[in-house]
């Protein structure tokens, strides 16, 4: 699939990047923030820009994670997940954790400096049953945030505009979902990334707070971490100029994505049609009984 550079331009600002995989959408953020906060464990004083970002992931942990952590079933469990992103604190945590990197050079740098016990560190709080999720997490973690580092300089040096992330909205973090200029296969990635990006949280405060999960919760939230984090980089590269290996996301799974939006955008001509058809003949339109 070969995307007009037309569409690159438009669609990777509007729509895509914003939300799903700028800075790793979000999932970069938080594994760099949560290797800072394991660097600063030792420490007697810490730098202001450090005390910050370390309240800011202890309260995201607290907020957004803990509650997944006290679920008893795995219906529980989606009921919870439900609850942490629909809160108006998930942006809000995220959002403080952006601006305290901001200032700390690119998440790219910030990566490259994670230390290489990171990954032992969650195993110890998943269980050993969960090391290869964990390590095809970093996997795709590093080539996300690689792939977007990638499409920002391409983008850049094409359209001169910036595609840096921008902050979520803390007054509605879910309105990707009712927005129609987002494609649904778009939109779903967001949401799966806002999951995976709560089980992370959840995966920081067991290891902040040293609880143990039983092995059923273990790995239904590494799982979705997981899911989510593929969906995104799956997405992510879709787009040309991002340069994401065949065998970390093959060809035949990336996304058509002008097909995607040319789609979209078909259905809601043919919707405003059904309406003003509707309104011309004076009959009302319902939306559909759910029980039907």
């Amino acid at each position: 699939m070969h995307l007009p550079w037309s569409m690159v331009g438009s669609f990777t600002v509007e729509h895509a990047l914003p939300r799903v995989t700028a800075d790793g959408g979000g999932s970069g953020l938080l594994v760099a923030a949560v290797s800072r906060l394991r660097a600063l464990a030792g420490s007697r004083t810490l730098s202001k820009e450090d005390e910050r970002i370390k309240t800011a992931i202890e309260g995201a942990a607290s907020a957004i994670g803990a509650p997944l952590l006290d679920a008893e079933s795995l219906d529980d469990l989606g009921r919870r997940l439900d609850a942490s992103i629909e809160s108006k604190g998930f942006a809000g945590y995220f959002n403080e954790l952006a601006r305290a990197f901001s200032t700390d050079g690119a998440l790219s740098e910030q990566l490259e400096r994670i230390d290489e016990y990171l990954n032992e560190w969650m195993i110890d709080v998943l269980g050993e049953g969960q090391r290869a999720l964990i390590t095809e997490a970093d996997r795709m973690m590093r080539a996300t945030v690689a792939a977007f580092e990638n499409l920002r300089r391409t983008v850049r040096s094409t359209f001169n505009v910036d595609v840096s992330p921008v902050l979520l909205d803390e007054d509605a973090p879910l309105g990707f979902l009712t927005n129609r200029n987002v494609p649904p296969r778009i939109a779903s990635t967001f949401l799966g990334t806002y999951y995976s990006n709560a089980c992370f949280l959840a995966i920081a405060s067991a290891g902040i707070t040293r609880r143990k999960l039983e092995p059923w919760l273990a790995r239904a939230i590494a799982e979705r971490w997981i899911e989510g984090f593929r969906g995104q980089l799956v997405m992510l590269a879709s787009f040309p100029g991002t340069h994401v290996a065949e065998d970390i996301v093959p060809r035949d799974q990336r996304l058509d994505l002008e097909a995607l939006v040319r789609e979209n955008e078909a259905a809601n001509t043919a919707m405003d049609q059904f309406h003003r058809d509707a309104d011309e003949a004076d009959v009302d339109v319902y939306a559909p009984d759910p029980a039907r």
